[in-house]
């Protein structure tokens, strides 16, 4: 599959009277699974367009959300797997875009970072994200040092699943689109829900709906595909449309 026939490039809106999302060139959509990334090979995602001074974030103190949590409230209830295509500097707001992603590759050449102290602020929002992604310490280094790393150290820190030399990034990104693609969209679509709820439950409450939710998760019609197609060893034809996927399980 080619990746550039199968996605489309969509702008960033600039919602009225909203200044605070981050600036990005352009969100990929695969045919089944949404690719993030930015246009051409400067930056993934720069952050908050800091010209304008604190205006920039003036906006969040007239409302309750903002720009870019009611964006993470969205995503977080998709029920497709979403991969962030790296393609170059990914800082500030970026970092919490790849973290709302399920899957991350990186070009070898792209940069990461959470320069925000450097310019008087702190990436409260981000904070959300990705520590949930990358150990403390780690995340404790970005924040408070705003020091940028290399793609080599965002894989170390478990950022980015892969690195890859910039002219096969496009490939790659397609290549685990297939793999995506050849998984069942129920069993995919109920792994996301079971995963975002396990987030905040403890370990015996965790236990308990996982148990609840195999004995579910065996009576869709995809699982009896599955294990038809698994006994008859042959490719599964799933009984999910796959454009259903895209809702979420909640």
């Amino acid at each position: 599959m080619d990746h550039h026939q199968s996605c489309g490039a969509a702008q960033c809106p600039e919602p009225p009277g909203h200044r605070s999302h981050p600036r990005c060139d352009g969100l990929r959509f695969g045919e089944s699974f949404p690719a993030r990334d930015g246009a051409g090979e400067k930056a993934f995602c720069a952050g908050a367009d800091l010209t304008e001074g604190t205006s920039v974030f003036a906006a969040a103190a007239n409302e309750p959300t903002t720009d870019f949590g009611r964006l993470a409230r969205v995503v977080r209830q998709i029920g497709i797997p979403i991969i962030a295509r790296i393609n170059g500097a990914c800082v500030a707001g970026g970092m919490g875009l790849i973290s709302l992603c399920d899957l991350a590759i990186a070009a070898d050449h792209a940069r990461f970072g959470l320069p925000e102290v450097k310019v008087g602020v702190f990436p409260m929002q981000v904070l959300v994200y990705l520590r949930r992604t990358i150990a403390p310490r780690h995340l404790n280094y970005l924040c408070l040092t705003g020091e940028l790393i290399t793609a080599a150290q965002a894989l170390q820190m478990g950022l980015v699943n892969e690195v890859v030399p910039s002219a096969d990034l496009d490939a790659r990104v397609a290549a685990v689109i297939e793999l995506l693609g050849s998984a069942s969209p129920d069993a995919t679509r109920r792994g996301k829900y079971a995963m975002r709820a396990m987030e905040s439950i403890d370990f015996d409450a965790a236990l308990a709906f996982a148990e609840s939710q195999i004995a579910l998760a065996t009576q869709t019609d995809d699982a009896r595909e599955g294990l038809a197609a698994f006994k008859d060893k042959r490719a599964p034809s799933w009984a999910t449309p796959r454009e259903n996927a895209k809702e979420s399980a909640s």
